[in-house]
């Protein structure tokens, strides 16, 4: 009995040790009996989601993810208006979980920027890419960082947002038009109404045509306006010489014909993403003793033209 019994003993004692040396080398397979990573899983893994994390519009330091069981993926709600993210508190603080990973999902219809090393404590704060503050546009961007013990800071690993080029509105003249008067009237066609995703839009306006040699030295000036509340707010103005006229010391003073011209190219306007907004383009004729300002895209298509691109 006594041998038996330690026979006993030492097999257990040899199992232990083979299980201890075996568990520092083992590669652990899930749904198949042959791993050939240390971590090896056949099928799917399922991502389940934390409870939202609740922010304020600006600046958003050291995000809690919530006490209890940690997730890695939150959608983050509450932000009234475009807000930022300087630092998230990793799993085991004081003493981070090397490769934490934590998906963001943007639920608001403001813009998310992620701070560079700033304002939150060392180890909560995110380095971005190329060193600057990194934006997520768009409802639904995504955003997914990875936390490194060596920098003892967040980095970030992938996105998903929405660029310039997914939103692109536009607008071509397709009939004759002419302006006779200083006072400022819409240009036919030139509006747009639309539901921005970005906080800046660009605008890209271009107009040709021609006004009568009867002038003398005249204008047609354009401008760029905001007319969503139907106050015509002024964004922007240009100008295009029509007519000239030039003083001949022997036949006198005659008159120089030429044609306007006139352009907007990527001109900046700030807008709220998700909320709709009317840009327009207005026009008129100015200097001394002008006549009519013709835009003939009709009749004149060789000659005249206008449309207006805005890139969001």
């Amino acid at each position: 009995m006594k041998k038996n019994n330690f026979l006993s003993k030492f097999q257990i004692l040899f199992i232990a040790i083979l299980l201890i040396s075996l568990s520092a080398t083992a590669q652990v397979g899930i749904g198949t009996i042959s791993p050939t990573t240390t971590l090896d899983v056949e099928g799917a893994v399922s991502y389940r989601e934390g409870t939202a994390i609740n922010l304020t519009a600006t600046n958003n330091d050291n995000v809690s993810l919530g006490a209890g069981i940690p997730y890695s993926f939150y959608r983050i709600t509450g932000a009234t208006g475009n807000f930022n993210i300087s630092g998230i508190v990793p799993l085991n603080t004081p003493n981070p979980a090397n490769g934490q990973v934590v998906t963001l999902e943007n639920t608001t219809a403001h813009t998310l920027t992620l701070m560079h090393n700033t304002t939150s404590i060392g180890s909560n704060r995110i380095l971005c890419p190329g060193g600057t503050n990194f934006t997520l546009v768009g409802q639904y961007a995504t955003v997914t960082l990875q936390y490194n013990t060596t920098q003892n800071r967040w980095l970030i690993v992938n996105y998903a947002d929405s660029k310039y080029g997914d939103n692109i509105q536009y607008s071509i003249g397709t009939s004759d038009i002419q302006r006779n008067s200083i006072n400022w009237a819409d240009m036919a066609d030139m509006s747009i109404t639309f539901i921005p995703k970005h906080s800046v839009v660009y605008v890209n306006f271009s107009a040709s045509g021609h006004m009568n040699t009867s002038a003398e030295t005249s204008y047609v000036n354009f401008r760029l306006v905001d007319d969503t509340s139907g106050t015509n707010i002024h964004i922007a103005g240009l100008t295009s010489l029509s007519t000239d006229t030039d003083n001949d010391s022997w036949s006198g003073t005659y008159q120089i014909a030429t044609s306007w011209n006139a352009h907007f190219t990527m001109y900046p306007v700030v807008v709220t993403p998700g909320v709709s907004i009317t840009l327009r383009i207005q026009w008129r004729r100015d200097g001394n003793s002008p006549s009519v300002a013709y835009n003939s895209v009709s009749s004149l298509p060789d000659y005249s033209h206008r449309s207006i691109t805005i890139l969001d």
